[in-house]
């Protein structure tokens, strides 16, 4: 019965580290832009 839920949680887990990487690249550009 896990199993089936474990592809939905890695995809979304994947999605989030993608957006904090973005967020944390952007972050690092503004700080260098003071």
């Amino acid at each position: 019965m896990i199993e089936p839920l474990v592809l939905p949680v890695r995809r979304s887990v994947s999605e989030v580290a993608d957006k904090l990487a973005i967020w944390s690249e952007e972050k690092e550009i503004h700080d260098d832009e003071r």
